[in-house]
């Protein structure tokens, strides 16, 4: 099994990762996890991951303000050099047979542009990579509506600890 892994910035709280690490104690045989190396929930998987003696393969984004470095501590790289956002966040999709997901909302919202949020049924929802054109988006949020369309089972884990199944 590959397991895919999006989550915010801000990081996991107590109770997602109490969450995730059941979600993971589930699975029989895990191969490997992907992840974005990205600082915040990423770091956190990894770190759980690491914990486990289980591949890491990380797709890093071309901010290096948000890299986490996770191949500072074993993770492999597996871009030749790193991608836009989005781009990573649909290579995770296109990697994994299911993803795990910890966004920081209790509801999904597209930002139209600072400061401004739309549910996704009146925004305009990227069909490329090029979604911040239309403004500043969520990468866990369009992460999972990548995984939806792929048609893959999508554990999400909300900030209180609830988990939704997708899928």
């Amino acid at each position: 099994m590959i397991i895919g892994f999006t989550g915010t910035r801000e990081g996991m709280t107590p109770a997602q990762k109490e969450v995730v690490a059941y979600i993971l104690s589930k699975f029989p045989s895990i191969s490997h996890v992907v992840h974005g190396d990205c600082i915040g929930a990423d770091t956190d998987f990894d770190t759980m991951i690491a914990g486990m003696g289980i591949r890491r393969d990380i797709y890093p984004c071309n901010i290096e303000a948000a890299r986490s470095h996770c191949e500072n501590r074993g993770a492999i790289i597996c871009l030749p050099k790193p991608l836009a956002p989005l781009e990573r966040n649909q290579i995770i999709v296109d990697k994994a047979q299911c993803l795990i997901a910890t966004p920081k909302e209790f509801e999904e919202t597209v930002r139209s542009g600072p400061g401004q949020s739309q549910s996704p049924g009146k925004a305009r929802l990227p069909g490329a990579f090029g979604a911040h054109a239309y403004g500043r988006g969520s990468g866990t949020w369009f992460t999972i509506r990548r995984g939806r369309i792929a048609n893959k089972t999508i554990y999400i884990v909300y900030a209180d600890g609830v988990l939704k199944v997708e899928n």
